[in-house]
């Protein structure tokens, strides 16, 4: 009896995270349909796509049934989000707060619906081991804070199951530090580390952290930070980001 009821439990739990797979490109398609049709009368404007990624954070992150523990002040618009990364969700985790946009690697741009979602709303891609890509991103998230879109960064590269961060790359700071921009450290903490996105696959990942009934997270938003120094931007930056996620490691 047991193993039977161990089987049928892990088979539930296949079953929700498919269905919540579905879900995903459900709502996607969804908000990315909602872009193009609503966009003929307001205009394919950024505050219009930011707006509509706004949406599609709230709708993703309420039916996948992720609970989110809010720390910090929401901030203003036009600025650089500087976050560490633990999972395919992180996007959504923010994007749901703040209107804005998001740098990403260029392979997501050939992901079935979601890299059609991704270029729809003008997300930023780079191919992280092309020097000229890493030039013309960092040209895109100048111009693009310059016109009061956020933009979000993460900065390690990729993402991290381990509780302390990696080094950042200097490139993004370096855009801020010459910009004369805003920076705003973001801290994500996963409640179970297991449910972290290591050397995976997304399909993989999904499957693996939605098949809980609940996934757990908490989102420290910074203060602002300015400097005309990029190593010292970096360094502070890193600083507080590890230091917010050991704070609150084990908030209840």
């Amino acid at each position: 009896t047991y193993f039977i009821i161990l089987r049928l439990n892990n088979l539930m739990k296949r079953i929700r995270s498919l269905i919540r797979l579905f879900q995903l490109f459900l709502i996607t398609t969804f908000y990315v349909s909602y872009y193009f049709i609503s966009g003929i009368f307001k205009g394919y404007t950024r505050e219009h796509m930011t707006h509509v990624t706004m949406l599609w954070g709230k709708a993703l992150v309420k039916h996948s049934n992720i609970k989110v523990k809010l720390f910090g002040t929401i901030p203003e618009n036009g600025v650089l989000f500087v976050s560490n990364h633990r999972s395919y969700i992180d996007i959504a985790l923010i994007a749901q707060y703040v209107p804005c946009t998001f740098l990403s690697k260029a392979e997501v741009a050939t992901w079935p619906v979601i890299g059609l979602a991704a270029r729809a709303v003008k997300v930023l891609f780079v191919k992280r081991e092309d020097p000229e890509s890493r030039r013309e991103a960092r040209k895109l998230i100048h111009a693009t804070v310059d016109q009061g879109i956020s933009v979000i960064i993460f900065p390690e590269g990729t993402a991290n199951i381990k509780n302390d961060i990696m080094p950042f790359r200097q490139g993004v700071f370096k855009v801020a530090a010459d910009g004369d921009f805003k920076i705003i450290p973001i801290a994500i903490i996963l409640k179970d580390m297991k449910h972290a996105w290591g050397e995976e696959s997304f399909l993989s990942h999904f499957i693996r952290t939605f098949k809980e009934k609940e996934i757990h997270f908490a989102i420290s938003f910074g203060d602002i930070i300015k400097d005309n120094d990029p190593d010292h931007l970096m360094k502070t930056c890193w600083h507080w980001i590890n230091n917010e996620i050991k704070r609150k490691i084990a908030w209840q």
